[in-house]
């Protein structure tokens, strides 16, 4: 019994010692978070002394550095160093010491006999490299790696300890030149992919880049034929819109080493995601050139016509060329036997030929020999019967318009495809005017599957209901929707005199902004970005509030990343973020704002 109670009151004692120890360490940790170091002091010490209890050793030594108590901070090292000679940390405390009070030249002898006396063992390297780490002395880490590495012989030891070092320093010079070191001996995609999100995340400027490319172009000079440091400085040339040397680049090593296609593709694939048309082109005609052998081919050929489609479509170009393109599209047609590609090479086509030619008719023949290819399926059907429903409206057959939209949101099973329908049926009721059936048909879309469909279904329905309350405003939103009519017919001129005769006549009314908004599309449909992002400047200046105020802020982010003013496009985003978050372009704003920032995305 009396054992028990022993046994007991030992449990109480410890139980309550262990609680009073918590306590100490709580109010230590607020003391020093609220900057009283003397108190957080007293209560380490009282902590560390307990038994020498090793774990408030670092926040013991850091706050006699803090409150500069250098004496007691070097008989604290001197007695551990007496008492585990063999470890690093209590010398590099000690340089510590001797830095913080201003002999640095004592600092470093100190850490250089460390490096003298370090052995050819990789685990006593790393701990010394710790050490350094531990105390924020990085420079003497990084070196005790590379000291290392001539100790064991041994040029790659250490890579990846060197690489996160010099990504903490933001070292991007040294950064640079260990990723070639790294590649060089282990030419590895997924280093090669971990070396681009680096430099992305740490790259602020093209002189960070222009860094990047001398390094490389030395590297690729001084070694043999190098694929992923060839890769790399393709990269650092897209990065810069260098389009044409980050192509050449690629073509080059697949002629040289038949690196194949694929990153050829890809890259063409983001040059063309940028709009940039005529340089993105020269990489799927490289690839067209190896023949039907190449898995790439047919997607190749397609996006060749894609692109001389939209050069055309940008360029004023003569018949001839326009006939030659046309040949282009014909024999590939026959050449190909996938429905899918036919059926889209086929709607480009009609698209080109309707909203730039304005040769209705024959878009028309196109479509309509689009629905007759044989294995196409129900939903590509129904959407070229959209694109012919489109059509229909350029030669003025409304009748025939709404029949087939009427047709397809019957007969589609998808109900995204039926939203679609449905959607663009009242949008042919506000082009005409009869904004009371347009309302009706727009209710059920403002909860569509699709949320690009029910913003559009929302915003539409929000401009009828605000512009319809009496018959001036009612008149003015009449000539606003023959003008918006003008815009979807790529009738720029059309839709701008339109515009201006509300204007001149003093009847715009409430639709002002709306008709700022309206003309600021018009620019950018003609691809006239410095005056639509004038008029976008202008809207959103103004601060007042409506339906477009995110989408203003987001067509003028878009606009200025076209004409090459990443900072400005990154203010917009940044604003869409802060100011509009339920907005439909947070998430895409969200990327292009972190992009523009220089974070890494993946």
């Amino acid at each position: 019994m009396r054992r028990l109670c022993l046994c007991l009151t030992m449990l109480i004692l410890s139980l309550s010692a262990l609680s009073q120890q918590e306590a100490d360490e709580r109010r230590a940790r607020d003391y020093s978070a609220g900057g009283d170091f003397d108190k957080a002091l007293e209560l380490y010490q009282k902590l560390y002394n307990e038994g020498a209890n090793p774990e408030y050793y670092d926040q013991y030594i850091s706050l006699l550095l803090q409150t500069k108590r250098f004496a007691e901070a070097k008989e604290l090292t001197a007695e551990l160093m007496a008492g585990d000679p063999t470890s690093p940390v209590y010398p590099v405390d000690l340089g510590r010491i001797y830095q913080q009070e201003g002999f640095m030249e004592k600092t470093d002898s100190l850490y250089k006999s460390l490096f003298r006396k370090l052995p050819a063992d990789e685990f006593r390297i790393r701990e010394l490299a710790a050490a350094f780490y531990r105390a924020n002395a990085y420079d003497y880490a990084v070196t005790t790696f590379t000291h290392g590495r001539k100790l064991l012989g041994n040029e790659q030891a250490f890579a990846f300890d060197l690489l996160a070092l010099y990504r903490y320093k933001k070292d991007r010079r040294m950064l640079i030149s260990e990723y070639i070191h790294v590649l060089s001996f282990n030419p590895d995609e997924t280093i090669l992919h971990q070396a681009k999100n680096s430099f992305a995340t740490l790259f602020e400027s093209d002189e960070h880049y222009a860094l990047l490319e001398e390094a490389l172009q030395k590297g690729i000079k001084k070694r043999a034929p190098q694929p992923e440091l060839t890769k790399l400085l393709s990269w650092a040339y897209l990065q810069q819109e260098k389009y044409v040397e980050a192509l050449n680049l690629l073509i080059n090593l697949d002629k040289k080493t038949g690196s194949g296609t694929d990153l050829i593709f890809s890259t063409g694939a983001a040059i063309l995601e940028k709009q940039a048309l005529k340089e993105a082109l020269p990489a799927f005609e490289y690839i067209a050139t190896k023949g039907t052998s190449d898995p790439l081919y047919i997607a190749a050929k397609a996006h060749i016509l894609y692109c001389k489609t939209e050069i055309l479509s940008l360029d004023k170009s003569d018949v001839a060329d326009i006939d030659k393109l046309t040949q282009e599209y014909r024999a590939f047609l026959n050449t190909t036997h996938d429905v899918g590609i036919k059926a889209f090479l086929l709607s480009k086509l009609a698209a080109f030929h309707a909203y730039d030619l304005g040769r209705h008719a024959e878009a028309a023949e196109l479509l309509q020999e689009a629905l007759t290819l044989p294995g196409i399926g129900p939903e590509m059907k129904n959407n070229i019967k959209l694109e012919l429903a489109d059509v229909s409206i350029l030669i003025d057959d409304v009748w025939e318009a709404t029949l087939i939209y009427s047709q397809v949101e019957r007969d589609a099973e998808q109900v995204a495809v039926k939203q679609e329908a449905r959607f663009r049926n009242a949008r042919l009721s506000y082009f005409r005017g009869d904004f009371v059936w347009a309302q009706a048909q727009l209710s059920d879309l403002k909860a569509a599957t699709d949320q690009m469909l029910a913003n559009d279904a929302l915003n539409l329905s929000l401009l009828i209901s605000g512009h319809t309350q009496n018959k001036p405003d009612t008149l003015s939103l009449r000539a606003y929707a023959r003008a918006d009519m003008m815009l979807f017919s790529k009738r720029y001129e059309r839709a701008f005199a339109i515009l201006d005769s509300v204007e001149s006549a003093g009847i715009a009314g409430s639709l002002a902004d709306d008709m700022l908004m309206l003309r600021a599309r018009i620019h950018l449909g003609m691809a006239a970005y410095p005056r639509a992002s004038e008029v976008l400047e202008q809207i959103v200046e103004s601060n007042t509030p409506g339906i477009w105020a995110d989408d203003a802020l987001f067509l003028l982010g878009d606009t200025y990343e076209k004409l090459k003013k990443p900072s400005q496009a990154r203010d917009c985003y940044e604003k869409i973020i802060k100011n509009y978050p339920g907005s439909l372009y947070i998430s895409e704003a969200r990327i292009r704002f972190r992009k523009l920032r220089g974070d890494s995305l993946g």
